[in-house]
């Protein structure tokens, strides 16, 4: 029987709180415990858990006195006390449909190790479940494809080379299930990041096994000031991290057309609204000559041709 361990990971989501834990709560699959992670929050986001303490399906609490800073760091901690096979982060800001685990259930019967994930829809404050953007349409349209419009099962790496490693397909880590002992393999070494853990994290475990895919959207990321995605924070440390993951990727057989990925970069992550802050390019340039001299040279080589072609950039999001 397939059995769950949910792992509830909240900094400041005490305004979304109860919705999340009710939508975990309402799953129609039973088999599943609760384990509270709370990263020192400053709202009332603890007094919001402390009222499921006793509740039959909560195993632990995690209530941290001082923040972490490492998304990453939280989940390993967590990790390490789930007693079931299967992780899922919910984090405290989501939501979930109730058939969310059954579901999911179903899909992994089958598989004895895989990476699955849900379709999933973009909360906005006003607009409700019905006015929300499927990520499925986003990621197709931009890579001009049709392939999160059905359910699918594909190979790890053949799903980074195609897409992941453009992009973190995956896009909430709330919609995702993954196997705890692999997780724990890979978090036991992982570089800790504040800012896209969630990219290496799942390109790492799709090193490792499948991808099943389920195009239905049945998790829900909400957008807001304080999301994660949304959030503001060191604007070089968010670029000087993208340039770890395209040198990571740049680093294995298996990535395909690593010229393209390194002019990819450039435009949507490392020299998006460079020219407007000039006063950066010495601090990145000196990051990046450090980790990878080539591929810096990369770098602000498709720099300045995008200066001089002025190009106009597509971007995902």
């Amino acid at each position: 029987m397939i059995k769950f361990s949910v792992i509830i990971i909240s900094y400041n989501h005490a305004s979304f709180l109860e919705e999340r834990i009710v939508s975990i709560l309402n799953q129609t699959y039973p088999h599943y415990e609760i384990i509270f992670f709370d990263d020192a929050s400053t709202d009332n986001s603890q007094s919001v858990i402390e009222r499921y303490r006793h509740h039959s399906k909560v195993t632990h609490l995690l209530l941290n006195k001082v923040n972490s800073g490492f998304q990453s760091r939280n989940w390993q901690q967590a990790i390490e006390l789930a007693k079931y096979d299967w992780i899922w982060i919910a984090e405290g800001d989501d939501v979930a449909e109730p058939e969310f685990l059954e579901k999911a259930a179903a899909s992994l019967s089958h598989n004895k190790e895989v990476l699955l994930y849900s379709n999933a829809y973009k909360l906005e404050t006003g607009k409700g479940r019905t006015g929300s953007k499927l990520y499925s349409r986003i990621k197709d349209s931009f890579f001009q494809t049709q392939h999160w419009l059905t359910n699918y099962f594909e190979e790890g790496k053949t799903e980074l080379d195609r897409f992941h490693k453009y992009v973190c397909i995956i896009n909430n880590v709330s919609s995702a299930i993954f196997p705890r002992q692999p997780a724990l393999e890979v978090l036991a070494q992982f570089p800790h990041k504040r800012f896209h853990n969630d990219w290496l994290f799942f390109a790492l475990l799709m090193e490792k096994f499948p991808v099943q895919y389920l195009s239905e959207p049945l998790t829900g990321y909400r957008y807001h000031p304080g999301s994660h995605f949304s959030v503001s924070g060191n604007e070089l440390e968010k670029r000087i991290e993208c340039f770890e993951i395209l040198q990571y990727f740049f680093k294995q057989n298996y990535i395909s057309n690593k010229n393209d990925l390194a002019r990819f970069y450039t435009e949507q992550y490392l020299g998006f609204g460079l020219w407007k802050h000039i006063s950066w390019i010495p601090t990145l340039g000196s990051a990046f000559f450090k980790q990878n001299p080539r591929l810096a040279i990369l770098f602000f080589y498709y720099l300045f041709l995008l200066k001089l072609s002025r190009k106009k950039v597509k971007y995902i999001f």
